[in-house]
Formats: structure tokens, C-alpha cells, sequence
């Protein structure tokens, strides 16, 4: 049974780090969200591994858990911990990704959620733009049917990676992020007969023509959990 557990909503990260501290116990601390599941493993008030569901480790797979807003966590205490590949005291876990966690509230302003589609802006107003090799791997991969995740696995970077190159691409005015696209179909025109023009002639007999076109419209960004 799990010595502690409870909602991401109602504990700061770094409140379940202080509890783990004060325990004194070797443990594993799961989480579990809808976007991100992993485990952090704790031995002689360190974290000294941690992965997720995407095959991250490390401060990547760290850093992915620690900036979930929402789910659950569960803290098991346990001997048995994964093999050191870190080696990180519990008092400086969180202060350690502080950065990147305070750069990733900026990001999310943009971008509330990994599994919006981007498309770059087909006439940017900003007329001329230098944009580095980063950039260019991720805007070449941008098809309008990839979301900010997708592009991540496609170009082998990490999300905050990915995410923080399309945030730079949509302040640049070169993309958006948007929910998708959604069919509109233009509503159907007869084309009517041609009139009589006086002369007794039956005119030609026209068979009407209907016209129906689909057209891609994007949806608004709306919001999500992140």
C-alpha cells in the first residue's frame, strides 16, 4: 500500500518531494496523468532514475513529470529502485529544472496543449525572417496533419525541445497551432434552364448541373489540460 498519495491538482511537486524527504524512505513515486505517465525512483535522498511513457529517462523523462499540472502520484516505499543513472539530492530536484519549468509556463501560453496541430502561416506578414537549423528541421516536418507531440517523436527531439522551437516559429508569425481542420461544404447551386428567346424555337434541353465543394476550415484553439 502507498505510503502517500493523492491529485497533482492539490500537491505541488515540490510538496511530494518534501514529503519523500522527511520520510527518509527509498521509494518509487509514480504519476499518472492523461498525457504522461512515469516513475521517479528515490535512494538515500536522491533521485536517482526516472522515466516515462515515452522511453525518456533522466532529466528529460524528469522534467516531463514534474511540469504535469493534473493526474495522480503514488509513493511506494521500497528498496528495490531501479539502477543509478543520476544522481540528483531531493533538496535540489526542483530548483534544479526551475528554468525550464518557468520557460515552459511561457510556452504553454501558446501552445496549452501537446496535441494541437500546427501549419505554418501560408502569408506571413513578417516578410523576412532568419530562422536557424532547428527551426528549419521542425518547419519542414510540418504537414498540418502533425501535432506539437507528433513532430517531436518525427524529429527524435524532446517536447520541451519541440515545443519551444514552434513557440519561437508562431512569435516569429511563420505557424499557428489550431485543433484541426474541419470539412464545410458550400451549399448546392442549380444551374437553372435557358429561357425562350421569342423566336418559337423549343430551346435546347439543358440538364442541370449541381456544384459542391469542400473546403478546410481550421478550428479555434481551444483549451486544454496540458
Amino acid at each position: 500500500m502507498a505510503a502517500l498519495s493523492g491529485k497533482l491538482s492539490d500537491f505541488e511537486m515540490k510538496t511530494i518531494l518534501q514529503f519523500i524527504k522527511t520520510s527518509g524512505k527509498n521509494g518509487v513515486l509514480k504519476i499518472s496523468s492523461s498525457n504522461c505517465t512515469g516513475e521517479i525512483h528515490f535512494k538515500d535522498q536522491s533521485i536517482v532514475s526516472a522515466n516515462d511513457q515515452e522511453d525518456n529517462t533522466g532529466e528529460v523523462a524528469l522534467f516531463n513529470l514534474f511540469r504535469l499540472k493534473e493526474g495522480e502520484f503514488s509513493f511506494n516505499p521500497t528498496d528495490t529502485v531501479n539502477k543509478e543513472a543520476i544522481d540528483i539530492p531531493i533538496d535540489q530536484a526542483h530548483s534544479s529544472l526551475q528554468e525550464k519549468l518557468k520557460e515552459w509556463e511561457e510556452i504553454t501560453k501558446e501552445i496549452p496543449d501537446l496535441n494541437l496541430f500546427v501549419s505554418l502561416i501560408a502569408d506571413p506578414e513578417v516578410k523576412e525572417v532568419k530562422i536557424n537549423p532547428e527551426q528549419w528541421i521542425i518547419a519542414a516536418q510540418v504537414n498540418d496533419e502533425r501535432t506539437v507531440r507528433e513532430l517531436s517523436k518525427v524529429t527524435s527531439m524532446s517536447l520541451l525541445e519541440t515545443a519551444k522551437i514552434v513557440h519561437s516559429l508562431i512569435v516569429s508569425g511563420l505557424a499557428e497551432v489550431h485543433e484541426g481542420f474541419e470539412e464545410e461544404e458550400e451549399e448546392e447551386v442549380e444551374q437553372p434552364p435557358p429561357e425562350n428567346d421569342g423566336s418559337g424555337e423549343q430551346p435546347a434541353t439543358v440538364t442541370a448541373s449541381k456544384a459542391k465543394r469542400t473546403t478546410r476550415k481550421k478550428k479555434k484553439k481551444g483549451f486544454f489540460r496540458r
